[in-house]
């Protein structure tokens, strides 16, 4: 990914707040073969993530048949719900994904899980900018890749890259992404109890270098 992190003009091959991962002169890793150091996720395992967590439940609104949803009815599903996210929050996106997942682990008979429930729509530039001056510090979401996933057939653009969400969440704005969590239990939690907000705790495992982690999510309502 090439963008200008400096706004003189000019893209170049580096992270949010212009982390360089290869030298100008060899284009070899600075930090090794990963060349993430800088940017590891020893750092968030040191500070942990926790914060207050916001549900946006796209299931209830959507269903479950696999699609994308775009800027203008998420935001519509946030206003239906009186869902608001604030600068520093910590986004959940609940769109059912986890439950057959977890169906199919105590039932080894039924079909593989495919593509199914709601992913966002990495191609709507208004949904990208929603990201960055939402002010949200993470993006967390029960299916594969909170966009449409690179797995599942897709027609592909021209040119550009295979997950737009992912480069603009994580090389340009620095919002870490949380992929396959169960929210099931929490969301019905909530919609029973008419809220959307939570304190969320979700500490990663400290491993030096490592662009992700498992995590280990908390919840307290």
């Amino acid at each position: 990914a090439m963008f200008d992190a400096d706004s003189d003009g000019a893209a170049e091959h580096v992270y949010y707040n212009g982390f360089k991962v290869a030298s100008d002169d060899t284009g070899k890793g600075l930090y090794g073969k990963v060349a993430v150091v800088n940017l590891g996720i020893q750092h968030m395992a040191e500070s942990c993530l926790q914060g207050r967590g916001v549900m946006i439940d796209l299931r209830t609104h959507c269903g479950d048949e696999r699609r994308m949803v775009g800027y203008d009815e998420h935001m519509a599903i946030m206003k239906k719900d009186d869902v608001e996210v604030s600068a520093a929050d910590l986004v959940c996106l609940h769109t059912g994904f986890a439950d057959p997942i977890v169906a199919a682990a105590t039932a080894p008979d039924l079909e593989p899980v495919g593509a199914v429930c709601t992913v966002l729509d990495e191609n709507d530039r208004k949904l990208l900018n929603w990201i960055s001056e939402s002010g949200l510090t993470a993006l967390i979401s029960d299916n594969v890749a909170v966009e449409q996933s690179s797995s599942f057939a897709r027609e592909m653009a021209e040119s550009g890259p295979v997950l737009p969400l992912h480069e603009h969440c994580l090389f340009k704005v620095g919002v870490p992404l949380g992929e396959l969590w169960h929210l099931s239990k929490l969301n019905v939690w909530l919609r029973e109890n008419r809220r959307s907000r939570f304190f969320l705790t979700a500490p990663p495992l400290s491993v030096p270098g490592a662009v992700g982690s498992p995590a280990t999510p908390v919840s307290t309502v």
